[in-house]
């Protein structure tokens, strides 16, 4: 006997709809790795003799969390950087007996060390330092707004200009910048302002601070001699947007002499003459203009200075 008309597509349809789940969800869980993981569970809960097994049985101890969001910065959690998030000293220490990588570090450049530092847990900073793990920026900027914590840091060997994976150092991220008393200690320790980035070897702290315009940072800078400092060319361009940020009319004319460049923008795309105007500094205008800094603005720039 046939089928009803119609009978044979609704059947299809409807078994598209049960069966499309259930055939997604087998695909997927043939891609995606199962996100449970014994050792991290064994390292949560302190048991160590599980650890140990799980070690001994051949457990990846460098295996690590997935981003649980599309961003690949809330992933990368080795067994050693929960170990060192916990505090747990005694398994710190079986996991870099063992082999595990001191200095991996996940998207956001948190190492183990980073993980302790943020946890206050100073004695595993200590233990993971004595073992060599590498103190970066990043672990300063950790400590940004906690200024006293910074002698944990130096009291374990730190370098002030320890950079990071693009070559920063302390001194180039805006939340230590924006910081005075953290700023002082580290300037205190060594810290340069003329430490160059990687990516760009003019990207150094004095040009980030004058393109953040952090006046209190380059105020200090200042005081402290970084414009003198003879690592600082006569003719760096960076002198002339310090010297408009903090009004000084002799350094600019002192910089416009030694050939500096007044042409030159800054991170978010202004020039020293769009920013003199916009902080109404009047009479460094004229010198700016006359020493070749354009009116006009820039493709992709700024408004002209005049709508400043």
């Amino acid at each position: 006997m046939g089928s009803a008309p119609g009978s044979h597509c609704a059947m299809a349809t409807y078994l598209h709809a049960e069966l499309l789940p259930v055939l997604l969800t087998a695909a997927l869980a043939a891609q995606v790795p199962s996100t449970r993981m014994p050792l991290h569970d064994a390292v949560r809960t302190g048991n160590l003799a599980e650890v140990t097994r799980l070690l001994d049985d051949g457990a990846a101890i460098d295996a690590a969390t997935l981003p649980q969001t599309r961003s690949q910065r809330d992933g990368g959690l080795t067994a050693l950087m929960l170990a060192a998030s916990l505090g747990e000293a005694t398994l710190v220490r079986l996991l870099v007996d063992r082999g595990a990588a001191l200095d991996l570090a996940q998207g956001n450049g948190w190492t183990a060390l980073d993980h302790a530092f943020a946890s206050s847990h100073d004695a595993v900073v200590a233990q993971l330092a004595k073992a060599g793990a590498s103190i970066t920026s990043h672990t300063f900027e950790i400590a940004a707004r906690q200024p006293a914590r910074l002698q944990v840091l130096f009291a374990v060997g730190a370098d002030a200009n320890a950079v990071n994976e693009r070559g920063e150092t302390a001194l180039h991220q805006v939340a230590v910048l924006s910081e005075p008393k953290t700023l002082e200690i580290l300037l205190a320790h060594g810290a340069s302002w003329h430490a160059a980035g990687t990516a760009d070897h003019r990207d150094t702290p004095l040009a980030r601070a004058a393109s953040w315009r952090l006046l209190p940072a380059l105020r200090i800078a200042q005081a402290r001699g970084a414009l003198a400092d003879p690592r600082l060319a006569a003719n760096d361009r960076v002198r002339v947007l310090v010297a408009v940020l903090l009004d000084d009319e002799a350094a600019l004319v002192q910089a416009i002499a030694a050939g500096a460049e007044v042409e030159w923008e800054d991170l978010g795309g202004a020039t020293p003459l769009q920013a003199a105007a916009e902080l109404g500094r009047a009479e460094l205008v004229p010198l700016l203009v006359t020493a070749g800094a354009a009116l006009a603005p820039r493709p992709g720039g700024r408004p002209p200075a005049v709508h400043r």
